[in-house]
């Protein structure tokens, strides 16, 4: 082949290529002085029709990441009919919060007493203000709920609201013992940061096993009888308190992801209304990475109706905390984002001219996104850069396994948690 041959070729290659990718990113606005963002609607268009929306986020510090889906939120809510909005986080505590945000009471306290402190961020404040406000002027309200089994009190707390049941003898009693349990494994959940705190694990395991084995005597004696929210209630407790009971049984195949979705579909079932799921990337996928993600469970239950959406960045800053666990008074930092890796899917993301874009795996019957590359995930704590590569990396990833579709944020910056300190770089 001549070289004037070679470079037409080239050149016809470099061309197609292009196509596809411009054909497959779906570009959109941000501007960061006024915090609007603009060309929202096919990211909208691909989610609207979807019984079950997860609303990712690649790290667990991102503030475009919450402005953005809560503008996301926002249209699917009033244009769309989607009515339960569910966060990473303890059913009972956001079953609190919900009757917070519907009140007139201050919701920045509320939100310390009820969230882990991951979510206690002015941009979340923001989404629950909002709430408050278009509650005020429909019968039809949002609903926001928890899905995470990680404090459990406040669940015991609604069945001891059932003012008609709790007449019955039995049932008060069998919640005060669920009160009891709930409130030892939430004291040591709290205390899990505590270096000077020694947890009875055998304790814990005994009376995690004797409240779940309570709960599933209580089920199908008073279910007919619970409302709504403390039918979900006592699930979310089952589930909760089988955690410490399968430790027992050394099963490892009990997890809290599956928690999380059996309390997501069950709450979507029982409500019968469209749900928007916020949590991290992690959680939601739709196959196996770190973990074995949530949203795989509901893809089974679901199918199609069940979208994915991934948020990714590349360059800027994140906010994370030194705490191996997340609690409720965590407190955050503002840091460098981990470099981008060579032959990683981040790397990919940002050669594109576009530096804010969407991807929709389900119209886009083939992508350059296929090929298999790494995937970095970035959580709520704080990680050098070599155990951030070693521990959190995932090979060959092959995006349209784990998401329906994904955004993509060129640079972004931390989080405004109610506890963040000072800035500090990577090291």
């Amino acid at each position: 082949m001549t070289l004037k041959k070679t470079l037409v070729s080239l050149f016809i290659l470099t061309s197609l290529t292009s196509v596809a990718q411009n054909n497959e990113v779906t570009p959109f606005t941000y501007n960061k002085s006024t915090n609007q963002y603009t060309g929202l609607t096919p990211i909208v268009n691909a989610l609207k029709d979807q019984t079950i929306v997860a609303l990712g986020e690649g790290t667990h510090g991102t503030k475009e990441f919450n402005d953005l889906r809560v503008e996301l939120i926002k249209d699917l809510v009033t244009k769309h009919n989607f009515r339960i909005i569910t966060f990473e986080n303890a059913y009972g505590d956001t079953y609190m919060l919900n009757k917070d945000i519907n009140s007139n009471g201050g919701l920045g306290q509320a939100m310390k007493e009820n969230l882990v402190s991951v979510w206690q961020t002015k941009e979340i404040k923001n989404l629950f203000l909002w709430i408050r406000e278009y509650n005020k002027k429909t019968k039809d309200k949002v609903i926001l709920t928890g899905i995470d089994t990680n404090f459990l009190t406040n669940s015991v707390s609604i069945l001891q609201g059932e003012k008609d049941l709790t007449r019955n003898k039995t049932y008060y009693e069998n919640c005060l013992k669920l009160s009891d349990a709930a409130k030892v494994i939430d004291f040591s959940w709290s205390k899990s940061n505590d270096s000077t705190f020694t947890p009875d694990y055998d304790n814990l395991i005994k009376v995690g096993t004797e409240a779940y084995q309570l709960t599933k005597e209580m089920t199908p004696k008073y279910t007919k009888q619970l409302s709504t929210d403390a039918q979900i209630a006592l699930y979310n407790l089952e589930l909760g308190f089988r955690m410490l009971y399968e430790v027992g049984q050394r099963n490892g195949d009990y997890t809290r992801d599956y928690a999380m979705a059996e309390t997501a579909m069950r709450t979507q079932s029982l409500l019968d209304k469209k749900m928007i799921i916020i949590a991290h990337n992690g959680h939601i996928g739709l196959t196996q990475s770190l973990l074995d993600p949530m949203g795989e469970y509901i893809k089974k239950q679901y199918g199609t109706m069940f979208y994915s959406l991934g948020t990714f960045t590349a360059n800027g800053t994140y906010s994370a905390m030194t705490d191996n666990i997340d609690v409720k008074i965590s407190k955050y930092t503002s840091y460098e984002l981990p470099q981008v890796l060579d032959n990683s899917l981040e790397q990919q993301m940002e050669q594109y001219p576009e530096k804010n874009y969407f991807v929709d795996f389900r119209n886009v019957p083939t992508s350059v996104f296929d090929t298999p590359k790494k995937m970095n995930w970035i959580g709520y704590k704080r990680m050098t850069q070599e155990e951030q590569t070693k521990y959190m990396t995932i090979e060959n990833v092959k995006l349209r396994e784990h998401f329906d579709g994904f955004i993509f944020m060129n640079t972004t910056s931390a989080s405004e948690h109610f506890y963040l300190l000072k800035k500090i770089l990577w090291e």
